[in-house]
Formats: C-alpha cells, structure tokens, sequence
C-alpha cells in the first residue's frame, strides 16, 4: 500500500480509499475532484419548510368545481330518465312505431 506521511488515520484511510478508486474504478480527475471536495461542504442550518397541500382559496375551489360537477351529474341523470319516461321507450312501442313505417310505405293494394 501507499504510505503517508501524515500521523491522522482517517485522512490516510481516506486518501488511500480515494487512490483506489482512481487506480481501480478509473475515475477521471473531475469526478475525484467533486468526491473529495464533497466532504467539505457545510450544509445550511434550517431550511425553510413549505406545506404540501391544498390551502385557503385554491382548496374552496376544487371543493366548488368538485359539487358543481356531482350537481351537473345529478341533473344530467334525472333529465335522461325524464325524457326516457315522456317519450314512452320501450320495446313495444318501438315495434309497434316499426310496424307503422312498413304500412305506410306498402303500396295499397
């Protein structure tokens, strides 16, 4: 192994480790660069903290959109089975409807 001249362990452990991945891993010299420099880089303290979340005006509007739309459903529903029930369907007076057409186009006779 290589030796240092260095009396702190950890940064010879730490620069042999480095020397490692260079010769065995073939890092280039900006990638072994940014990991050593990454160890030196300070955090900041407290980050500021957003709220995940639908809040105050935006929330009251999805809530709107959201009953307005069961509304449209409701009335769209009730006006199908309205017009279904005015207009008598069934299949009795579609076939008699049918058999109407065919009379009134046979040629009398």
């Amino acid at each position: 192994m290589i030796a240092f001249a260095s009396s702190d362990h950890v940064l010879d452990s730490y620069l042999t480790k480095s020397l490692l991945y260079v010769f065995l891993f073939q890092i280039t010299q900006e990638q072994f660069i940014l990991a050593s420099q990454s160890l030196h880089l300070q955090r900041p303290g407290c980050e500021a903290v957003y709220p995940v979340g639908l809040y105050g005006w935006r929330k009251r509007c999805l809530y709107f959109f959201l009953l307005l739309l069961l509304v449209t459903m409701i009335v769209n529903l009730a006006l199908t089975v309205w017009i279904i029930k005015v207009m008598n369907f069934s299949m009795e007076t579609q076939q008699i409807a049918s058999s109407q057409r065919l009379a009134a186009f046979t040629p009398p006779g």
